[in-house]
């Protein structure tokens, strides 16, 4: 088993801290089994997503569709087990579809549809990490974040919807996509790697939410 390369990439101001992608190696397994509360898939999340932490953070479960943090309820104590790190259940959500169950229908959760809101108060010497299992879009660990006022996202495993640009782009450099096919069986072994120029990257770009907008200041001064 290879050691899982840890991600940060910031969205819309937020940060994201994942020990790896969704994809790569067991993660999606490990993934499902912290859906299904296995103890053993916790403990292993745990001890991935620990690393990631300062001496100074305070842990923040985000809720699940029933309002309260369960899952990740769960998986902060671990984590909290291993660093010492303190845990405040200080957010709460309004009962709703899961976004799991929303996506399956085309649907999009929007914050106000989680209805998130800050329930208790946090330490004011520590750093607030909202704690989730996964993160995909990171639509819902950006309203926690929004309602919690501030914080870094911190979870086990990154999509590459969130992650597909993760650093400062700069000019004359390769870049690197991949293309997952989701009806296959092993979709880890399903997947096109492919080489882009920066100006193509940038068209790339502009089709999708980002603007490019610093990447094309470096274009200009080529």
């Amino acid at each position: 088993m290879t050691e899982n390369e840890p991600i940060k990439t910031v969205s819309d101001g937020i940060t994201f801290l994942s020990t790896g992608r969704y994809y790569d190696g067991i993660n999606r397994w490990v993934a499902h089994k912290l859906k299904d509360g296995d103890h053993d898939a916790i403990d292993y999340a745990a001890r991935q997503i620990a690393k990631l932490l300062p001496q100074n953070a305070v842990l923040v479960p985000i809720p699940g569709h029933h309002g309260k943090a369960a899952q990740t309820m769960e998986l902060a104590r671990a984590i909290s087990s291993y660093t010492h790190l303190p845990i405040v259940d200080a957010l709460r959500g309004i009962e709703r579809n899961s976004q799991y169950n929303a996506k399956k229908r085309g649907q999009t959760l929007s914050a106000e549809d989680m209805g998130f809101y800050r329930y208790k108060d946090l330490p004011s010497n520590r750093t607030p990490y909202l704690i989730d299992n996964v993160v995909d879009t990171g639509n819902t660990a950006k309203a926690a974040i929004r309602a919690l006022g501030s914080g870094t996202v911190a979870s086990f495993a990154m999509s590459d919807t969130l992650g597909r640009v993760s650093k400062t782009l700069n000019p004359s450099e390769k870049y690197n996509f991949t293309f997952w096919s989701s009806n296959v069986k092993y979709p880890t072994t399903a997947n096109l790697r492919l080489d882009f120029s920066d100006k193509t990257v940038l068209e790339l770009m502009k089709e999708k939410t980002y603007t490019g907008k610093e990447f094309a200041e470096f274009i200009k001064k080529k």
